[in-house]
């Protein structure tokens, strides 16, 4: 399914692999392949940590659902150890697919929560079904991404 400059992958990716979304007519089987940002300048170089950095779904427990309707997310971002990752920048979004329509989408807003790592993020969930939770970190020093399944009822 393809909706303007979206395209659903169904297989053939795993989470994290980069995906070609531009220049693939000048693609030559077998070359090497730049990563380039909008400036055209290589981003290899500036790649950030990623393995390192767990995003948990504290509450609502992702396993009871929430109800339709206001909800509050917290989510920690914590190091290999498990100890608590002071970060400044935590990016959050929702969304809900729909069959042969662009997915459902609601606005998060997210804010600190007190503690080093933890967010409080504020939405409104006004379908029930299966909503997808996106939460990706964008320090300069960190990057990660981490998708929770929530089932509104």
């Amino acid at each position: 399914m393809s909706t303007g400059d979206r395209v659903e992958v169904t297989s053939g990716l795993k989470s994290g692999e980069a995906v070609v979304t531009s220049g693939q007519r000048r693609l030559v089987e077998n070359a090497t392949v730049a990563v380039i940002n909008q400036s055209e300048q290589s981003i290899a170089a500036n790649k950030a940590t990623t393995q390192d950095i767990q995003i948990q779904l504290v509450s609502p427990d992702a396993q009871t659902g929430v109800p339709m309707g206001d909800a509050q997310l917290v989510i920690e971002v914590k190091d290999a150890q498990g100890q608590p990752l002071d970060i400044l920048d935590l990016e959050m979004s929702a969304s809900m697919p729909m069959k042969n329509m662009a997915p459902m989408t609601a606005p998060v807003e997210v804010q600190p929560d007190g503690q080093p790592g933890r967010f409080k993020a504020d939405t409104y969930l006004g379908m029930k079904g299966d909503w997808t939770i996106t939460a990706q970190v964008k320090d300069a020093k960190n990057k990660a991404k981490q998708e929770f399944t929530l089932e509104v009822q």
